[in-house]
């Protein structure tokens, strides 16, 4: 039986094989998600508005917060001990919940558990996405909200309605912890008075950031954060074969959750009686309608499966007596190892960024980024055609386009227009990097004239031609 200070070192110790398991990421190129918001939040910090004409992006101001403070390390060393922290906090909260259900036994297993199953690099598990950043916030909700049933304290359910009210700060998507706080409020021995106070604080971080909002900009920031996704993307409105596409595509690497899955739904059915089934099922169907909801079913929205799974496995688990639940646990770990082995098993950052994307765009993006400083001056503009967001990370100039993701170009009326209009007018980008071909946005052929008649190739790289603006 795990007693006295036992379960938290057992914690701790889970913690560092987890920092350890991330730290072997450190150095692989940022994905084009990180790039991006990287970029965004340096332009930020440098003065420009946040979803003004340069700086614009399709999340809320917690994000980027919170890739500002990874930028206080320089390189990709910054992102990356971003996700390293997330990923901590989180490992942490899972514990606490988990303890908060079932005891200590339940919260080493938790901790285990995420030590292992969390990195799973075929979902981008070690990098500083959002549903890794919202979630460590929503799980953090969560086991305060658990431990307030017990203390019934209202400062437990003040900062746990705070703490989940800011995740959707990160990503829109991330309100699971919110909705699983309101449902632990409900059932409460003063039911109306602490839905009350969970639902005060959980405005908190909401009315902030449309203070922040409407100070800089409001039309802009509802737009980034909301009109864009409700009028071009989302489960509704989107392309349904695409999505059903996208969905069927992503599950391949979901394998690095598989066996945490099956952990997760066979012990919870064995246990399901003994558990409780209304905070725990909530949770999981509240990420679940947040993963369906954007419809684009990238493999990296499946980490905020991880969190709610996990504690449903080593609460259900730890309820056998017995090595049965150790067993278990332990058997998820190494199956889980053996998955994403391939990632593990080489120190060249280059090759585990293809072995877990696939993305040569991300492999080449430093050494494009460095090409287009070569081929530009500080002030200069310079472009990702039509997009490569982490471009502008290596490179540190502002990008031509106030869009820096194809999905945006595709979808906002005008994108596209304006970067055909910015190369064929009398203020063109110092240089361009050609991603993907030109027609492909421009049907009139305006681009294509201008790289040859205004531009002079410098270099290629991995087949990415890089032009400079003749004098």
């Amino acid at each position: 039986m795990i007693a006295g200070r036992r379960p938290l070192a057992a914690i701790v110790c889970a913690a560092l094989v987890a920092i350890l398991l991330r730290l072997h990421f450190l150095a692989v190129p940022l994905t084009t998600d990180e790039g991006g918001y990287a970029a965004i939040a340096r332009l930020w910090s440098h003065g420009e508005r946040l979803y003004g004409p340069v700086a614009w992006v399709d999340r809320p101001q917690g994000l980027m917060l919170a890739y500002r403070l990874g930028g206080l390390v320089s390189g990709t060393t910054g992102v990356r001990l971003l996700a390293i922290a997330a990923a901590t906090i989180t490992l942490v909260a899972v514990s606490a919940a988990a303890w908060a259900l079932a005891g200590p036994r339940a919260a080493v297993l938790a901790a285990w558990l995420y030590a292992v199953v969390s990195p799973a690099p075929h979902l981008e598990g070690f990098t500083a996405n959002g549903e890794l950043l919202a979630g460590a916030l929503a799980a953090t909700g969560v086991a305060l909200a658990l431990w307030w049933r017990s203390r019934d304290d209202p400062w437990l359910l003040a900062v746990a309605a705070l703490t989940a009210g800011a995740a959707p700060l990160v990503k829109q998507s991330a309100f699971d912890g919110a909705v699983v706080v309101i449902v632990i409020a409900l059932a409460g021995q003063r039911p109306r008075r602490s839905v009350g106070l969970a639902a005060a604080w959980l405005a908190v971080p909401a009315l902030a950031a449309l203070a922040h909002g409407l100070l800089t900009g409001p039309a802009d920031w509802w737009y980034a954060v909301v009109g864009y996704h409700t009028a071009t993307e989302s489960v509704i409105r989107g392309d349904h074969a695409t999505q059903l596409h996208a969905f069927l595509r992503s599950l391949g690497p979901l394998r690095d959750l598989s066996p945490l899955l099956v952990l997760a739904l066979l012990a919870g059915v064995r246990e399901r009686h003994h558990l409780p089934r209304a905070a725990l099922a909530t949770w999981l169907a509240a990420v679940l309608v947040g993963v369906a909801g954007g419809g684009l079913f990238h493999p990296h929205y499946w980490i905020a499966l991880i969190a709610p799974c996990i504690v449903i496995a080593a609460v259900a688990a730890s309820r056998h007596h017995g090595r049965t639940p150790s067993l278990l646990v332990a058997a998820t770990v190494v199956l889980s190892a053996v998955i994403a082995v391939q990632a593990y098993t080489t120190t060249s950052p280059r090759l585990i960024s293809l072995r877990t994307s696939n993305d040569t765009r991300i492999v080449d993006a430093p050494t494009v980024g460095r090409a287009l400083t070569r081929a530009s001056r500080p002030g200069d503009r310079v472009l990702a055609l039509w997009a490569n967001a982490s471009v502008y990370w290596y490179v540190d100039r502002a990008p031509a386009s106030r869009y820096l993701w194809h999905r945006n170009l595709e979808l906002i009326p005008g994108a596209a227009a304006a970067i055909v209009a910015s190369i064929d007018g009398p203020h063109p980008p110092a240089a361009i990097a050609v991603y993907q071909q030109p027609q492909t946005l421009d049907r009139s052929g305006a681009i294509e004239r201008a790289l040859r008649e205004r531009y002079t190739l410098v270099t290629t790289i991995g087949g990415v031609p890089v032009y400079r603006l003749r004098p």
